[in-house]
């Protein structure tokens, strides 16, 4: 048995047909075997101008079905022209580590070595210049609405409820560091409208933080931009996390129990962790009429939230909740190259590159608190997993 992962069109797949093969970072698939015996990185020499639209190559396609057809790549999409060289070399990297981290970290380094990868520089600000050009864009944008928050972006008339406690918790900071009182109003505004989103009546919602807040109805749902209602599980943890952090920074700082926030975070986060699969992972979402529970995502913001969660509060619930979080991490996302769940706009088994990016947030945050060796071994190999995802391929009329 094989199993294949391609960026962004296959994970875990028993079959792949691709045609033609673009946008998909390093130009290679992830071949390995479900025990993680071996895994092999079979991909195109990125030095072929494989994805140049003026040439034959822009029908570059790949193919494999388990136990039926081997993994192979196809040139001319079906029509090929007399007079062209039908040519691809191809390049083979194989592990036999026996584990996920192991084998990824190794074929992404012998890729980016034998394929002599480098990033080209390129000339930034400062981190204090984009700063201030940032702080004086988010002091005057006609994003902010008083009492209620950001709208997330001018083609959607909505602020994203999850982004605001998050929102909150950067400008009390800037409150701290600066001493404007600007920062500090609009952080107490944004979190105390958060609390006018969440379900209160007695039943399976009661605790719920809905999502979405449409400007033009004025009115709450959690439809994500109408294209994946439901009831979002991993976007409460983060809207929890954010309201206690700066719960907790508040009251240290000036205080000030705001218990409102508190137990709306609690309240939240006891409803999301009681949403648990059988298979240990959360669902990303819950169907608006049924209440069915969706696959399990890799939810990485409850991952990096649960620790926090469980410090700030004190409840050692939260850290035992994290336990069977981690093992499903482990075994049906990192074991498997397959990371979902994200972007809660999206349906919950879409492939994306940013869910490894919480799960690195936690492997690293684990590392600082346990000195374990394994956790920054596993952040390393996720993030190189990204590369391949993430990493363009260096094309002759493409800089930086």
């Amino acid at each position: 048995d094989w199993r294949c992962t391609v960026y962004p069109f296959a994970g875990n797949s028993e079959a792949v047909d691709l045609a033609p093969l673009n946008y998909v970072g390093v130009p290679a698939v992830l071949m390995f075997r479900p025990d993680l015996s071996l895994v092999t990185l079979l991909g195109i020499d990125p030095a072929s101008d494989y994805l140049n639209p003026n040439t034959w190559t822009g029908t570059t396609g790949f193919c494999f079905r388990n136990r039926a057809l081997p993994p192979q790549y196809r040139a001319g999409g079906g029509k090929l022209t007399a007079g062209i060289e039908y040519a691809l070399p191809l390049q083979v990297f194989l592990s036999d580590a026996g584990t996920s981290p192991a084998a990824v970290s190794r074929l992404v380094q012998d890729w980016i070595k034998a394929n002599r990868y480098q990033v080209e520089p390129v000339s930034i600000r400062t981190p204090a210049e984009a700063l201030a050009l940032y702080l004086k864009g988010r002091m005057n944008t006609n994003m902010w609405k008083p009492g209620q928050g950001y709208q997330l972006q001018d083609a959607w008339r909505a602020i994203y409820v999850p982004v605001s406690p998050q929102s909150a918790y950067f400008e009390y900071l800037l409150y701290e560091q600066t001493g404007d009182e600007l920062w500090r109003t609009r952080c107490f505004e944004q979190l105390d409208f958060v609390l006018t989103a969440q379900l209160r009546e007695p039943g399976p919602l009661c605790g719920y933080i809905h999502t979405c807040y449409l400007l033009n109805e004025k009115q709450f749902n959690s439809d994500d931009r109408g294209s994946n209602p439901g009831y979002k599980v991993d976007m409460n943890l983060h809207t929890a996390r954010y309201l206690l952090q700066t719960w907790q920074h508040v009251k240290q700082r000036e205080g000030i129990d705001r218990q409102d926030w508190y137990q709306a975070a609690v309240q939240a986060v006891d409803w999301a962790l009681a949403q648990q699969n059988p298979d240990a992972g959360l669902p990303q979402k819950l169907d608006y009429g049924t209440l069915r529970k969706s696959i399990s995502v890799c939810s990485g913001r409850t991952l990096a939230a649960l620790p926090l969660i469980a410090r700030i509060t004190g409840d050692a619930k939260y850290t035992k909740a994290l336990d069977g979080l981690e093992q499903f991490l482990r075994r049906s996302v990192e074991d498997r190259y397959w990371f979902t769940g994200q972007h809660p706009d999206l349906y919950p088994g879409d492939f994306e590159s940013d869910s490894i990016w919480c799960s690195c947030e936690y492997w690293l945050d684990k590392y600082d608190r346990t000195q374990d060796a394994e956790c920054l071994a596993r952040a390393k190999a996720n993030a190189y997993f990204a590369f391949l995802m993430l990493c363009p391929k260096q094309l002759s009329w493409v800089r930086n």
